[in-house]
């Protein structure tokens, strides 16, 4: 079940965003990548990463596995003709974070949400406008790694070092 009083809003559309995607049939809300659990069993992720290139702004959704809840951490609002949408996600290995990337501004960046003091946080803008294929994850050097396209396959690294975060 949608939980309208844990989702956020938007400034134009309210919450409209999370109404319409929580709408849709299942297999518009769960893409190829299926559905991601954080560590602790706590949350999963829920995202189609294919649909929402295809379906303009995406909500970035969470369901609560305890109280069986759906709602929305991120929502975007189009700007003109350019829409925003969240494209990816992985857990941290202490379910503290959620990374993810999204598709804003005509470019990809990655980001990062705190699921204890429910922030967001930008940590790499990559200038290109590249679209997530529905696979990222995480290796043991805290890597994450994620799958794009532009004018061809791209695997993405992130990685955190003294100056912040980078990507090649």
């Amino acid at each position: 079940a949608l939980n309208l009083s844990r989702c956020v809003a938007t400034q134009r559309e309210g919450m409209q965003q999370s109404i319409f995607y929580a709408n849709k049939q299942p297999t518009q809300i769960v893409g190829s990548e299926g559905f991601r659990w954080s560590p602790d069993g706590k949350y999963l992720f829920v995202l189609n990463g294919m649909a929402s290139v295809r379906l303009g702004s995406i909500p970035l959704m969470l369901i609560d596995a305890e109280k069986g809840e759906m709602f929305s951490i991120r929502a975007y609002q189009r700007d003109g003709y350019q829409h925003a949408t969240a494209m990816q996600g992985v857990f941290s290995p202490d379910s503290q974070y959620l990374y993810y990337t999204e598709y804003r501004s005509v470019s990809t960046r990655l980001c990062r949400y705190d699921l204890t003091n429910k922030t967001h946080e930008l940590l790499a803008d990559t200038h290109q406008g590249m679209v997530a294929y529905p696979a990222m994850g995480m290796n043991e050097n805290g890597d994450i790694l994620s799958t794009m396209i532009d004018r061809e396959n791209v695997l993405l690294t992130f990685r955190e070092g003294a100056g912040g975060w980078n990507f090649t």
